[in-house]
């Protein structure tokens, strides 16, 4: 659902409401049982912008990781979704409760590693098709509702060389 604030005014008191807004603990206890929190003053902020904007790619993160020597793609790929399983933040998505953004932790989210080969491309004109994959990847856009907002690309290079491209939405990982 998107939000409509049909005058300046109606902005004006949300954003008004929101920076009074109470956030939940940077880490929600262990020992609690729901899976919906309350969103982060730094995340309401992103949400609202999201509300706004939906199709802007501005707070996407992309990173690329060269990997160097023999991999286990596989191995890779369950690593990856052993740390989603470890990390709420990266199966959390949110949604609008009584006008309030809301995270909500899935309790499992399975990560796909998707793959590109370029062994093939022209040793020359690689490095390029990879950076063209990172970008095309860093505007790519992310549901906050839908999820997911943690994105995994493997590229193989050649043989023994790879380019792991991780992207994710700011509204759960600081760039920091």
């Amino acid at each position: 659902m998107i939000a409509e604030y049909p005058t300046l005014r109606a902005l004006a008191q949300f954003l008004t409401e929101a920076h009074s807004y109470k956030s939940a603990p940077d880490k929600p206890s262990s020992h609690r049982r729901s899976s919906e929190y309350p969103a982060s003053i730094a995340q309401v902020r992103l949400w609202l912008l999201y509300q706004l904007q939906p199709d802007d790619s501005s707070y996407n993160q992309c990173n690329l990781f060269r990997l160097h020597g023999p991999l286990d793609e596989a191995a890779l790929e369950r690593a990856i979704n052993e740390l989603v399983r470890r990390h709420e933040i990266l199966r959390t998505t949110f949604y609008e409760c009584n006008g309030q953004p809301m995270q909500r932790v899935a309790s499992e989210v399975g990560v796909v590693l998707t793959r590109e080969d370029l062994s093939a491309v022209p040793e020359r004109e690689r490095e390029l098709h990879m950076l063209k994959l990172g970008e095309r990847e860093a505007q790519r856009q992310f549901n906050l509702e839908t999820g997911p907002l943690f994105r995994c690309m493997l590229v193989r290079m050649g043989q023994d060389s790879r380019v792991l491209i991780v992207s994710t939405h700011h509204i759960i990982f600081d760039g920091w």
